[in-house]
């Protein structure tokens, strides 16, 4: 059996065994595993938490990146986030920086693969953490799945070091480049959730894009906000 096959064996089980046993805030964007050569993006998400519970209600997020291609197998960003509790103002939480490589080539295998490293200080709770993201997708004609499965290492003065694993999937129906449904699913240590997405793309000029993200995630268990609002505007150039 090829190392490969391996990996895809590994990566399509590996979801089902942590949707119990994963832990970490796990809502984000889903990961693809291309790189364009000598490409940039700029990239705004916003992130909005309702729930019963007033101590997890009315959580406001926004995150902030800028990345660039460092060849064409490989991608470097950095990431700075705010977050905004009931009745304070936005206050800057954390930042990150990622390092993407592109593992195959699109199409090479049956399913084409990228690696994700990065190191996270969130310095409003004095934790910090590394992580690895093993990026798999696979196209089934008009459809796309997707699945990031991550490992992280997680240290700070208020906690015990701990190894953690978290699980984003999206399954995307390419109906036109402007408008694609998509359902993602999540599995961390504070949410466990569920949802519809709408995806698109738009170009505006030579080697110019615009792509938009909007969807909510549903809770699946009670320790789980009850929605989380996700959207996402990315500029690439």
């Amino acid at each position: 059996m090829s190392i490969l096959l391996r990996i895809t064996l590994a990566t399509l089980l590996l979801p089902y065994s942590m949707m119990v046993f994963s832990d970490g805030n796990s809502i984000g964007k889903v990961e693809h595993p291309y790189i364009q050569a000598q490409e940039k993006e700029v990239t705004f998400a916003s992130f909005y938490q309702k729930d019963s519970n007033p101590k997890k209600d009315n959580i406001l997020k926004h995150k902030f990146g800028f990345g660039w291609a460092l060849s064409e197998r490989w991608f470097a960003e950095i990431n700075i986030s705010g977050k905004q509790q009931p009745d304070e103002s936005l206050t800057e939480s954390s930042y990150e920086v990622e390092l993407k490589h592109q593992l195959t080539e699109q199409g090479e295998y049956a399913v084409d693969y990228g690696l994700l490293m990065g190191y996270e200080n969130e310095d409003d709770i004095n934790i910090e953490e590394f992580f690895v993201t093993l990026i798999t997708e696979k196209q089934w004609g008009k459809w796309v799945g997707t699945a990031n499965v991550t490992g992280i290492y997680e240290w700070g003065e208020n906690i015990n070091n701990e190894f953690e694993t978290r699980l984003a999937a999206q399954a995307r129906y390419r109906y036109k480049p402007n408008l694609e449904p998509a359902i993602e699913l999540y599995s961390g240590e504070f949410n466990k959730g569920i949802g519809p997405v709408l995806t698109g793309s738009k170009r505006i000029a030579p080697g110019k894009k615009l792509f938009w993200e909007l969807g909510v995630i549903l809770g699946i268990d009670k320790d789980s906000p009850d929605q989380t609002y996700r959207a996402l505007l990315e500029y690439e150039f």
